[in-house]
């Protein structure tokens, strides 16, 4: 009998970016897939310089990914830095990069994002960061006026 580890929820992407689009009312948003597992402590390097994850043993994704492939990326953006308030809304995506739309001119946008594998959704990072541990700012842009 061979004793796989579980399954987890993915760890947070990170490294994200976000510019003014280049049409009116667009945002930019790039990032990392996770790198450091859900428990947020990294398997090798630094908290400052985590290093990728391993795959699982006798598995073919990264322990970061949670032992599962990510199946799809979730971004949330919101006038808010808390995501609450009336202007606001999600996107779910494959890939590592997405144009927001449809946005109002002007306005500033807090950013975040969350990877989802058959377990369910990880946490979301809002920061820039190389490795979403230590909170440096939280991502904002301006959608193109």
């Amino acid at each position: 009998s061979s004793s796989a580890p579980s399954v987890q929820i993915p760890g947070k992407p990170h490294t994200i970016a976000a510019i003014t689009g280049g049409a009116t009312g667009e945002i930019d948003v790039s990032f990392q897939r996770p790198r450091v597992p859900w428990h947020l402590i990294p398997c090798s390097g630094t908290v400052a310089t985590p290093n990728d994850c391993p795959t699982e043993v006798g598995g073919s994704v990264a322990s970061s990914d949670g032992g599962s492939a990510i199946t799809e990326y979730v971004i949330e953006y919101s006038e808010e830095s808390d995501f609450s308030g009336y202007d606001q809304g999600q996107i779910v995506t494959t890939s590592l990069t997405v144009t927001l739309q449809n946005l109002t001119p002007g306005r500033t946008y807090y950013i975040r994002v969350a990877a989802r594998n058959q377990n369910g959704l990880g946490s979301f990072c809002a920061f820039q960061d190389a490795s979403c541990l230590t909170a440096i700012n939280a991502v904002t842009a301006v959608a193109r006026t």
